[in-house]
């Protein structure tokens, strides 16, 4: 009897131990993750542990809610969708002989279907500034795989080709039509597309700075303020465009010295401050870009004063009188601390154009309707001294 009850319990373990080991069992599907749009797919069923008991598999790929493909079998291959950016999710059903000791599974999967990319536009031609209301043609090489071209350019310019601001085309040049009238900056930018193939996402975007109008946009570098009697002072012009200013001259106080270029100057004071110009013309108007210099003693310190006792007339500090408005085309008025006695108009060279001698005591005036414009010379006598400002005509 208790040999019976032996065997029987050894037979209850033994199955506790079997079924205990048995109902680990699982299947995983084994396969890639992430896919190029239009390529190969394999997936496989993969039991762990090495073992082979489940014999039935019901595979379904499911692609924008219906059911993309589907197989009977331990494995199954397809061809991604031709959809960059897709979501395929993939569901594995595993059954046994057995299904006592192997029970129906489940295995899920997703994957990721990723599209190429068309390659970025190479530079783009065409000029960097126009004048109003010109058309300028912009251009790129053909880029590989692309069917259309997606132009676009800044407020306040156009494509030719239909008014807007974009402009789809199949070619590889579009026609920009500039402001008519002002100065501002913007740019054109043209991305590459294939409107065919949605395996293939668009380019980056190639940009081409661009201005259009009177190119205002020169600046003046150096010191803004000196040491009497300095010499070889640089500066420079920078920010320039190429082909969309012309350049003409320098022009400096009377008293001043120096040469220059197109792009830079050097520069010898005396002891008076004033203004240095550069003259040049842009869209066949003429402009002028001024830097005003303060001569000092030393170069850090006040502008330069002589005492009543000396034999020259005091120089006054820019405080000591107001010129307005600057720049003017009609009448200049003078505004001083003390009473002023007279007022002069000189050229560049330092000639002597016009005189003033209506002062009421602090203020004066100056009709400079008759002068062409351009920048010039006043200086201006008070009780206390003289005063040299730069004055520019429109």
């Amino acid at each position: 009897m208790k040999n019976n009850l032996a065997k029987v319990s050894a037979f209850f373990v033994a199955l506790f131990l079997f079924t205990s080991f048995t109902a680990q069992s699982q299947v995983y599907i084994s396969g890639p993750g992430s896919v190029n749009c239009g390529s190969p797919v394999f997936l496989n069923a993969i039991e762990s542990g090495g073992g082979f008991n489940y014999q039935f598999f019901n595979w379904t790929v499911s692609y924008n809610g219906s059911t993309y493909a589907s197989s009977s079998s331990s494995t199954i291959s397809f061809t991604a969708p031709s959809d960059g950016g897709a979501t395929l999710n993939v569901t594995l059903v595993a059954q046994s002989n057995d299904p006592i000791n192997h029970p129906t599974v489940y295995a899920y999967h997703t994957i990721s279907v990723t599209a190429g990319q068309l390659a970025t536009p190479g530079s783009i031609s065409g000029a960097a500034h126009a004048c109003n209301s010109d058309e300028v043609t912009y251009s790129i090489t053909p880029v590989s795989g692309a069917t259309n071209y997606r132009w676009e350019v800044s407020s306040g310019f156009t494509m030719k080709a239909n008014g807007n601001q974009v402009w789809w085309t199949t070619g590889t040049s579009a026609v920009v039509k500039f402001p008519a009238s002002g100065s501002m900056s913007g740019s054109v930018s043209v991305k590459a597309y294939n409107l065919s193939n949605n395996c293939l996402n668009p380019s980056g975007a190639r940009t081409k700075n661009i201005y259009g109008g009177p190119y205002l946009n020169l600046i003046m570098q150096g010191a803004e303020e000196v040491a009497q009697y300095t010499s070889s002072i640089p500066y420079y012009i920078v920010n320039s465009n190429p082909g969309a200013t012309t350049y003409q001259s320098w022009t400096k106080p009377f008293g001043w010295s120096g040469s220059g270029n197109s792009s830079n100057y050097s520069l010898t004071v005396n002891d008076q401050s004033g203004y240095l110009v550069y003259n040049y013309s842009s869209c066949g108007q003429n402009y002028q870009l001024s830097k005003y210099v303060l001569v000092t003693l030393g170069g850090g310190g006040d502008p330069i004063e002589r005492s009543a006792n000396e034999s020259s007339t005091p120089v006054l500090t820019v405080d000591n009188v107001v010129m307005y408005p600057n720049p003017a085309s009609g009448t200049v008025k003078f505004t001083a601390q003390t009473k002023i006695t007279s007022v002069e108009i000189l050229g560049a060279s330092g000639k002597k154009l016009m005189t003033s001698m209506d002062a009421s005591d602090i203020q004066a005036g100056l009709d400079i309707s008759k002068l062409q414009p351009g920048m010039y010379y006043v200086r201006i006598q008070t009780q206390e001294g003289e005063l040299m400002k730069t004055l520019m005509v429109e």
